[in-house]
């Protein structure tokens, strides 16, 4: 039976999650003619604000995580406040930002639009002292980054739908690669590495993951690949026999996916019982975490090998910078025994560059302070590069330009303000680690790169 959790998802979309969901077919399709693709800049996503709304007074600086927490995404959560925890710690401890404490907080999205803006807003009247959102994710961005660019809140996003793509804001700043150019690396590593020729996409019904769908289409189309299955799942089912049965009437060579963990732990048993894994499967960076692996090994048990034999994800590149061991040693100090997940860097990284933003420009006032982000992340290629809060903070002093290299390397931003690194392939090794297969770079895809 559906949950009730699972019901309220579905029908509380907001009106545009909704017509970007309807534009791409229904719950179970097999692909005949070319689908409708969403024309990003169709949406509205609003209009920046001339100056913030946001007052900064005495006290501590507040930073707000604004992710899903509960429901099915609550993963995208517990994977983002971390490393905006660990920035913060590492900024305290060298003082703060000019003498101020640095402290962050959360609320939770439910990973739901309908949920997501009475949150936000609810936070954004009651937060003192907000310097920044860091959020929100795909789940609740298309609703709620017109309310942070009305009211002029600087924020950063792990938000890849590829609607962001033609976005110019002032104001907003999306840490993480476009679902376009993920969807490029996983197109890229089926057709070109696996040399698959018939594709199958499996994606849940939200809204994050169907952000995957239109660029995947059109780059697959771009390298002569044939879609001969498209199904869309609702999370959380307790029976997937359907889609499963339509998967194998189609004979793919590879499946491209995206859900949560739960659903993930349905369907790729439920296969297992009924035909076998014997089908390439490669996922989305949301795919590659321990927690997907340790959900499929509990639906799977013994069996898990057929899964780790047909499995890779396509996340951005995880290859260690000069900055990475400065987020290790600090990470181990605010969370003894743990090991991060990819998803800790991006805020521990952003926090760092908000730092060097506000005593670039001798202030706390987001009217003064944000012009300065692409400064530091799109700085000339003579500037220094430095990996750690005090070598910025030293040459700021000095006067000597700089860009930060961060955890996942280059902080370059395109003109949507998006953050463009490598990505890489991996595999799952039996504790649900991932185990690098081939790294995926800007150049080697930069050809099959689609706009919309």
């Amino acid at each position: 039976m559906r949950t009730k959790e699972t019901l309220r998802r579905v029908r509380s979309l907001t009106t545009v999650a909704i017509a970007v969901i309807m534009s791409l077919g229904g719950v179970v399709g097999m692909v005949g003619a070319s689908a409708s693709r969403p024309n990003p800049k169709s949406l509205s996503l609003g209009t920046d604000a001339k100056k913030t709304t946001l007052t900064i007074g005495k006290g501590p600086l507040r930073f707000a995580v604004f992710a899903p927490f509960s429901g099915p995404d609550a993963v995208f959560g517990v994977h983002a406040l971390p490393g905006a925890t660990v920035g913060a710690y590492v900024i305290n401890g060298a003082g703060g930002i000019m003498g101020r404490k640095v402290v962050v907080t959360h609320t939770d999205s439910r990973g739901d639009p309908a949920d997501a803006v009475p949150a936000l807003q609810q936070a954004l009247a009651t937060t003192s002292n907000l310097e920044a959102v860091l959020g929100p994710t795909s789940d609740e961005a298309l609703a709620t980054i017109p309310i942070l660019r009305r009211e002029g809140i600087p924020t950063f996003n792990q938000a890849g739908s590829f609607q962001l793509d033609a976005l110019r804001s002032k104001w907003v700043y999306r840490i993480l690669s476009s679902d376009t150019e993920d969807a490029v690396a996983m197109a890229y590593q089926a057709v070109k590495i696996d040399h698959a020729k018939r594709v199958a996409l499996v994606f849940a019904a939200d809204a994050g993951s169907q952000s995957m769908v239109p660029p995947l289409q059109a780059v697959l189309k771009k390298m002569n690949a044939n879609v001969v299955a498209s199904i869309t799942l609702t999370p959380d089912q307790p029976s997937y026999r359907t889609e499963v049965l339509s998967l194998e009437a189609a004979k793919p060579d590879v499946i491209l996916t995206e859900t949560d963990d739960a659903t993930a732990a349905t369907l790729w048993s439920q296969m297992y019982q009924l035909s076998g894994l014997n089908i390439k499967i490669v996922g989305s960076g949301p795919t590659a975490g321990q927690d997907y692996f340790q959900a499929v090994q509990q639906a799977l048990g013994n069996n898990i090998t057929s899964f780790q034999q047909v499995y890779s994800g396509v996340q951005f590149s995880t290859l260690h910078t000069c900055a990475t061991s400065v987020f290790l040693k600090a990470f181990q100090h605010v969370y003894p025994g743990q090991q991060p997940v990819l998803g800790h860097v991006n805020y521990y990284d952003t926090m760092l560059l908000i730092d060097f933003a506000m005593n670039m420009a001798k202030s706390f006032d987001p009217n003064k302070w944000v012009p300065m982000i692409r400064r530091i992340t799109n700085a000339p290629p003579s500037a220094a590069k430095i990996c750690t809060l005090a070598q910025g903070l030293k040459d700021i002093k000095l006067g000597k330009p700089f860009t930060y290299i961060g955890t996942k390397d280059s902080m370059f931003m395109n003109q949507s303000n998006t953050v463009t690194i490598g990505e890489e392939a991996v595999s799952f090794d039996n504790t649900g680690l991932p185990v690098v297969l081939n790294q995926l770079t800007v150049a080697e895809l930069r050809p099959f790169n689609t706009k919309f």
